[in-house]
């Protein structure tokens, strides 16, 4: 199964563009100086849907490619890798989020009044559904980003299941499934409040088995390439593709996400990869996690020591930016170095032992 260029930094610039995003709105909340007056700040919805088609994209390419070579597929080697690769983090920011706005906050005499239980919350967030609770309650920035890996996590758990019932019409039966999904979100748009956008990762997966089969050849045209990644541009670094019906932006942004994928991962014009830039792609899904954390603390601290009375507004919003995303950066690589990699990156051959006494090596720090 071989590797695919270019997807590593994709992850990493979507993981970017939701940190930036939150960044002004966690501002504002908390009473920080601002910036938010360009497209791109805005984007982090955006970044979160072409996550969706391209984790749609990679786990419907791998089950068909498993398929493909042993005519089954193997559900515990698989919710074995999901589990360990996306649990730990998952719990590990629901405990800290929760300590945090239960216990810390408190302590530190910030007002901050919630509309749920703790076990009102965790009943649905142990179980996947974040993204419906987070509807129902105002759970602050820390939690509320756990949304969009609740909606992973659903798909994960039911789209095997399906690959495996449908494995000898699987594009047909993905074909129907997105035509289904499609339809309800122009006739019935209530079933999506819950921001539960599958008709992604179908599209994704979809494109992924055709690109496999050689049958996306058309897009071995240099100026089709180039359009898309203009388009890609255009979606992220202006309002061109926002449209006051959000059923068309979810059209457009699922059409270009999943041509620009292909295209990045089969006929790119130029392979990043050479750029040593994979490993951001790897810490991904940190970034992504424990982003709001670092921006939450941080925000906190600047505005205790009311650090704009010494920098001025401009340069205070230039130097948190660059500071958030840093200690983002190095938080992101600590938990991938050695807590994530105790749970499913076996193949580094790393022994048990050792494993342990690397995160005793960190917290002694």
């Amino acid at each position: 199964m071989h590797k695919l260029p270019n997807l590593y930094f994709l992850r990493f610039f979507l993981a970017i563009t939701v940190v930036i995003y939150h960044l002004p709105i966690t501002s504002r909340r908390i009473g920080v100086p601002e910036f938010d007056d360009i497209s791109f700040i805005h984007k982090g919805g955006v970044a979160v849907f072409y996550f969706f088609s391209l984790s749609g994209f990679l786990i419907i390419r791998n089950l068909y490619l498993e398929y493909k070579r042993t005519e089954t597929i193997d559900l515990k080697k698989f919710f074995g890798r999901r589990i360990g690769r996306l649990w730990p983090v998952y719990y590990l920011v629901i405990v800290l989020g929760l300590f945090i706005q239960q216990v810390l906050i408190p302590l530190l005499g910030v007002g901050y009044q919630l509309d749920y239980s703790v076990k009102e919350l965790l009943l649905y967030y142990v179980f996947f559904l974040p993204n419906v609770f987070n509807d129902m309650h105002k759970v602050g920035g820390i939690l509320n980003i756990t949304w969009s890996i609740g909606i992973e996590e659903q798909f994960y758990l039911l789209f095997p299941l399906i690959f495996l019932i449908f494995r000898k019409n699987i594009k047909l039966a993905l074909s129907i499934l997105l035509v289904i999904l499609i339809s309800i979100l122009f006739v019935y748009k209530a079933f999506y409040r819950y921001e539960n956008f599958y008709f992604y990762f179908i599209l994704a997966g979809l494109f992924a088995i055709l690109a496999e089969e050689g049958k996306l050849n058309f897009m071995k045209s240099k100026l089709l390439r180039i359009v898309l990644i203009v388009l890609f541009l255009a979606s992220f670094f202006t309002d061109i593709f926002v449209f006051r019906d959000v059923r068309y932006t979810h059209m457009v942004n699922l059409i270009i996400s999943n041509l620009l994928i292909v295209s990045l991962a089969y006929y790119p014009i130029i392979v990043l990869d050479k750029l040593k830039l994979n490993y951001l792609g790897e810490i991904s899904y940190g970034i992504y996690m424990y982003h709001m954390i670092v921006t939450t603390f941080y925000l906190y601290a600047v505005k205790q020591f009311n650090l704009a009375k010494y920098f001025g507004e401009g340069l205070l919003i230039v130097i948190n930016n660059i500071i958030i995303i840093a200690v983002t950066l190095f938080v992101s690589h600590l938990s991938y170095r050695y807590f994530e990699t105790l749970f499913y990156k076996k193949r580094l051959r790393i022994p048990f032992k050792e494993k342990f006494a690397r995160v005793g090596r960190l917290f002694s720090r």
